[in-house]
């Protein structure tokens, strides 16, 4: 990776905690994110049945699904099991909602290499098909022989060795040509390195190949045979998806794709995608340890634990994980700090679903009615005690009458202007990720509308309107310079252990594995603004070596230019901002 994208990247940190951010957004931005439509329904929906019917015990899925629920490292927003074709577990966690679609991250690389194989099929490329002679056209300059030995295999096993990574993204408007001419770290084949921009360079290719976006060219050949509508996937500013992640699908077609991939590529008896391929696909090809995957890694696939099991995986919890001999697929979205395919929920799908179940079992009505009455009912708590675990508050009354009642009148009817523009309503990660940069709260109200409290936000030229629910979310959405996200709100009100008053309103963004928490402090005449995220700050700098790479070469010399910086500054910077705090200036009017 160049050393101007490094520098750019250092800048980015260093200029957004400066409440400086915008300056230092390098990316072209066009809004093309839509609302998530109220009227969508699910086509070609699986059938339903009783576990039993299928060989599963209901008694055996609530034990996985409580063990799961349980573990605060999975963080599951929804989840849909499958046994010979037919759904027999499915919920969502209050306010997710398993009918809604939900970022999928890097889940989507499997959607790409569907895609190369249809390709395939039709003879427009080969795996051994050289990289450059496909992007001949493009005019890029090939600095090293290595790059002349890149083939089509290398990006789908990510052993390409370019250097040129997810930062890309975030420094550059030509993601072609930035990737292309990157460090090359070592030969092609010879060592894995997961890396998002192999595969977006295979949607360019596609693109090459096809004529067509990745969209259009899977309408008619995948997704429109399977009954998949409500999708969408974002693209690079050179009008091509990102291939890598950014596709929002629900997850019922999450479990059709991964229905798709266990009968070997037929979906109601139409071969869409080569069985061939599919058995290609999903081998082994690589070791992928380094990568932080314990079993292997195949054509943008992850191998499970279990002989001939294989999984999408997109960080913070999106999965399909497919298991031929059992004929079992299990779908997630979630929203932990986990970024890797060796997360929680993984491992207890493996230690569950790790041996033969038989054909059919006897009905057991009394299990069966557990687990739906589970299903029906799981949430993360109350206001009250997701407060109580989650933000270590003291309170004083738990009624939740009182609780909304006591921020009413300590809240509602004030107005604070917000110093700087370094705060974004919009979780940070997702700014960065979908490259659309707050222009800065301006300003900030509490409001009493007929009993609701209102979070009335003005930012850049939008002024979001928030509704707020104390025992439950209450469902809205906000416009972010265009682009429309479904959000839903929830408060608590409590007296810290310093006596201090505080309104803790959360916001989470239901299509997203993201939620951001608000807290106002109104201590003694003077109120404080402080925002949290989730997935956490701490992640990004747990992963910030993927960004860094440790081969030797020319990306050695990168590495001593980084290293040169303080890792604490950069841990510091970086907490100031994601998690901002901020003394505001009351507007008296």
């Amino acid at each position: 990776m160049s050393l101007r994208i490094n520098l750019r990247l250092l800048d980015i940190v260093r200029k957004a905690s400066e409440g400086k951010g915008r300056e230092v957004n390098y990316v072209r931005f066009e809004p093309w994110k839509k609302r998530f439509p109220d009227d969508a329904d699910v086509k070609q929906p699986f059938k339903r049945c009783a576990p039993e019917e299928v060989g599963v015990s209901s008694d055996y899925l609530l034990e996985f699904l409580r063990n799961l629920a349980n573990a605060p490292e999975t963080a599951i927003h929804s989840f849909m099991i499958l046994r010979k074709g037919a759904v027999i577990a499915e919920g969502s966690f209050e306010p997710y909602q398993t009918k809604m679609w939900h970022v999928s991250n890097s889940l989507c690389k499997s959607i790409v290499a569907l895609a190369v194989g249809i390709a395939i099929g039709e003879g427009r490329l080969t795996v051994e098909d050289p990289v450059i002679d496909i992007l001949k056209d493009r005019g890029l300059p090939i600095s090293s022989m290595l790059k002349r030995n890149l083939k089509v295999k290398h990006l789908l096993t990510m052993t390409s060795g370019l250097s040129g990574n997810e930062a890309v993204a975030a420094t550059e408007n030509d993601w072609t040509k930035a990737v292309i001419e990157s460090n090359q770290l070592f030969a092609p084949g010879s060592h894995f390195h997961y890396n998002s921009m192999n595969t977006y360079l295979l949607a360019v290719i596609l693109y090459e190949v096809t004529g067509q976006n990745l969209m259009d060219y899977l309408k008619n050949r995948l997704f429109a045979p399977m009954g998949i509508e409500n999708i969408a996937w974002g693209k690079s500013p050179e009008g091509i998806e990102k291939g890598g992640w950014g596709m929002f699908i629900t997850i019922e077609d999450m479990a059709k794709l991964g229905q798709l991939c266990l009968n070997k590529g037929k979906w109601n008896g139409r071969q869409l995608v080569p069985e061939t391929w599919i058995a290609e696909m999903t081998k082994c090809r690589v070791d992928s340890k380094e990568g932080r995957g314990m079993y292997g890694y195949g054509y943008q696939v992850w191998m499970g634990k279990r002989p001939g099991s294989f999984l999408f995986n997109g960080m913070f919890g999106q999965i399909v994980y497919v298991i031929p001999d059992l004929e079992t697929v299990l779908c997630f979205t979630g929203g932990s700090d986990n970024m890797f395919r060796d997360n929680a929920t993984n491992i207890n799908i493996e230690k569950y679903f790790n041996d033969l179940f038989p054909d059919k079992l006897g009905p057991n009505p009394r299990a069966y009615a557990k687990l739906k009455k589970y299903e029906e009912q799981i949430s993360y708590g109350t206001a009250v005690e997701d407060a109580q675990k989650r933000f270590g508050v003291c309170f004083r009354g738990y009624n939740i009458k009182r609780i909304k009642k006591n921020a009413m009148v300590l809240g509602a009817g004030r107005k604070f202007n917000v110093p700087g523009d370094a705060i974004g309503l919009m979780p940070m990660y997702m700014q960065y990720v979908h490259n659309n940069i707050s222009e800065g709260i301006r300003q900030v109200e509490l409001r009493d509308n007929r009993g609701t409290l209102e979070f009335v936000v003005t930012e850049g030229e939008n002024v979001n309107v928030i509704p707020v629910g104390f025992n439950t979310f209450l469902p809205s959405y906000i416009t972010e310079r265009g682009e429309e996200y479904n959000i839903a709100t929830k408060a608590t009100f409590c007296i810290n252990e310093d006596k201090v008053p505080v309104l803790k309103i959360k916001i989470v963004f239901t299509e997203a594995e993201n939620y951001r928490t608000v807290a106002f402090y109104f201590d003694q005449g003077k109120t404080l603004l402080e925002f949290n995220e989730n997935p956490s700050v701490d992640m990004i700098l747990d992963s910030m070596d993927n960004f860094f790479p440790k081969y030797g070469g020319a990306g050695a010399l990168i590495n001593q230019a980084i290293e040169k910086v303080d890792p604490d500054v950069i841990g510091y910077a970086l907490r100031f901002t994601f998690n901002p705090k901020v003394v505001l200036e009351e507007i008296n009017e």
